[in-house]
């Protein structure tokens, strides 16, 4: 569970195959602490942890408004997560579609194949570009408005996310030179959801900071950020709002 719940663009491949592209492998791992204060409904507070790694190749390519985005899922492993091994393993080889626009934002981001795991892995690839500009040099600052609305558990979460970026400085990465651009940001998230207890009622706010690397060719080479997040959930299930927090930790690595 995550803020917005632990959660086909078509192209003419003629046209798609004639653009100029980019293949870059990823390694992306999260991590998620979720604490729930069930003392309202006669209870103790209850803590879970987990922890997920997936590696990613994606190919970006040149299209009208942006570049097409063509991910396939190598593999995910978890030490934590409730998921069975068998069901980690599913997820290899999913091919997934989408589009990153100017702005740096992925969108319409749709699996090729069903899979158990295809809503966790549409939500990896539509955040795996962190919403930063082109041709970005140091000194840049500018801020960001995001709205999403996602499927969850039988609702709906609605997350609305500002980011303040600011790019500072340079610094080295691999075998390569990149532009460091710091993120702050603050977000409200509402939507409803279904529980062993019955329906439940979600609204809070949320806040984080992170830092994301880009190279002088505009490729990004990975960066992290974490967002602590405070909600509540109401529902006939308890006499009063039952408290959670949620500390995410979302990173991204360039692999060789």
């Amino acid at each position: 569970m995550t803020a917005r719940a632990l959660a086909l663009l078509t192209f003419a491949g003629v046209a798609a195959s004639a653009a100029p592209s980019r293949t870059t492998k990823y390694r992306v791992d999260q991590t998620v602490d979720q604490a729930v204060d069930a003392t309202a409904m006669g209870g103790a507070e209850q803590r879970q942890r987990f922890a997920v790694s997936t590696f990613v190749t994606v190919t970006l390519t040149d299209t009208a408004g942006g570049k097409v985005v063509s991910a396939v899922v190598d593999s995910m492993v978890s030490d934590s997560a409730p998921v069975p091994k068998a069901v980690l393993d599913s997820v290899r080889g999913l091919p997934l579609h989408g589009l990153l626009d100017d702005a740096g934002h992925v969108s319409a981001v749709k699996p090729l194949r069903e899979n158990p795991l295809a809503a966790q892995m549409t939500d990896i690839i539509s955040r795996l570009y962190p919403g930063l500009r082109p041709k970005l040099k140091q000194g840049d600052g500018w801020s960001d408005t995001t709205r999403v609305s996602t499927p969850a558990n039988g609702g709906t979460m609605n997350l609305e996310r500002i980011t303040i970026y600011k790019a500072t400085g340079k610094e080295r990465r691999g075998r390569t030179d990149a532009l460091k651009v710091d993120a702050s940001f603050s977000s409200t998230v509402t939507g409803t959801q279904q529980t062993p207890n019955g329906p439940a009622q979600i609204a809070g706010t949320g806040s984080g900071t992170g830092a994301h690397y880009v190279t002088p060719d505009g490729r990004y080479v990975g960066g992290s950020w974490t967002v602590t997040t405070k909600l509540t959930l109401s529902g006939s299930f308890a006499p009063k709002p039952v408290p959670v927090t949620l500390v995410e930790t979302f990173a991204v690595s360039e692999l060789p």
